[in-house]
């Protein structure tokens, strides 16, 4: 059987073909363009926004660092005023007395925390000296009074890492505890601790009043 003849491409079918090739060609050329638009455009959006963010925190930022300039001497001021009157709240906040319950109780607690026992507490005074007893001597009407020392012997038992937490944690107690010397004795878990503790109180201020007679009327003053 004979086959059939092509049949030829007129002039008129090339055209229209090669029209739509090019339609084509320039649909996927504006796609393109369309897509690289959009993600420049997005790329834009973002670059803006994030220097707008940076323009208003480094905005913000000299703001505070304007109001810290001018705050900065009255912060001086403030700081410096408060360092000179450290001394003078310290002494204050110290109790009026030696407190020795009180001494022996913070003792009793730090060795408990340490790890070590407290046995006793006896008063700190060079030998054949006599004892006189601690008492808070008034200041006088109107004046501040300054801090008092007491000295005292204070004996613990324990390991060697107990002892030696039990000196660092007594020297951060909230009461003044300033230890001058330390004894020990013993091996292993059986040493014997002995320190010299020197502690601090305040009396207590008097007011500046008192009494005057009158035409024989007592008047305080």
């Amino acid at each position: 059987m004979a086959s059939k003849p092509a049949t030829p491409v007129t002039k008129a079918e090339k055209r229209e073909l090669s029209n739509n090739n090019f339609f084509i060609v320039l649909l996927l050329i504006s796609l393109v363009a369309v897509g690289a638009g959009i993600l420049i455009t997005k790329g834009l959006i973002t670059s803006i926004r994030h220097n707008a963010k940076v323009l208003t925190a480094t905005s913000a930022a000299n703001k505070q660092l304007d109001a810290n300039v001018v705050s900065a001497p009255q912060l001086v001021s403030s700081y410096q005023s408060l360092s000179g009157s450290t001394p003078t709240i310290l002494t204050d906040a110290l109790p009026n007395t030696p407190d020795f319950p009180g001494l022996i109780s913070l003792l009793e607690t730090t060795g408990n925390l340490s790890g070590a026992t407290y046995t006793s507490m006896v008063p700190d005074v060079a030998v054949g000296a006599t004892v006189a007893p601690a008492t808070s001597v008034p200041a006088s009407n109107g004046s501040i009074p300054t801090a008092q020392s007491t000295n005292v012997l204070a004996k613990f038992t324990g390991s060697y890492p107990a002892m030696m937490k039990l000196i660092n944690t007594l020297q951060l107690s909230a009461r003044p505890i300033q230890i001058t010397a330390i004894d020990i004795s013993g091996t292993g878990a059986q040493i014997t601790g002995t320190l010299s503790i020197t502690t601090y109180y305040q009396a207590k201020a008097t007011l500046p009043f008192g009494t005057e007679s009158i035409k024989g009327t007592e008047v305080v003053q």
